[in-house]
């Protein structure tokens, strides 16, 4: 997909695998548990704003046998490329599961970029969680071997948001997740 903007997407029973998607908009997108895991797209200049509800995005693709020649595909588009998203507009929860976050455009007040290296010596396991799902996303980057990820303040989630954004403000003044 190219050069399209589309409004209220929804989708169920999707898999949307080994796209490229490059100058696209997508304002509001409704997603079910079937639909709601993006595996091994190529992005370039994709907006993602408004209400979203789960979306997970992971480089690598879901057939064994197609696995590494994808992810080596997208770490070079990844390298060439001088952003693939801006999640900066949405509102819900994204994760992203090994893409490069660094190259995420995103809501400093919302959002938050973690590098593997803050958390390889475990110092965040000591923090209060609260109810956040922060624990899941930090253990896969300190295990899988991924250069960063963000974690995400679900401002849809108003019995958890809060305590949402008093872990990011815990992660940062730990040094753990990026200050801006």
């Amino acid at each position: 997909m190219e050069d399209i903007s589309i409004t209220d997407v929804r989708l169920r029973d999707v898999a949307l695998n080994g796209a490229v998607l490059k100058d696209v908009t997508i304002d509001g997108l409704d997603t079910d548990k079937r639909s709601m895991l993006f595996d091994a797209l190529e992005l370039e200049h994709v907006i993602l704003r408004g209400r979203v509800t789960t979306v997970i995005l992971n480089p690598r693709h879901p057939s064994p046998e197609y696995e590494a020649e994808y992810l080596n595909v997208i770490r070079a588009h990844e390298a060439s490329v001088d952003w693939t998203l801006d999640i900066s507009e949405a509102v819900g929860k994204v994760t992203l599961r090994g893409h490069n976050a660094e190259l995420v455009r995103r809501n400093p007040a919302t959002q938050a970029l973690v590098r593997q290296e803050n958390v390889s010596d475990g110092k965040w396991r000591a923090l209060d969680m609260g109810v956040s799902e922060f624990e899941i996303t930090l253990n896969m980057l300190s295990e899988r071997g991924w250069a960063n990820t963000i974690l995400c303040a679900d401002e849809t989630r108003k019995d958890i948001f809060e305590s949402q954004l008093r872990v990011l403000d815990a992660l940062r003044a730990e040094g753990i997740a990026d200050q801006e």
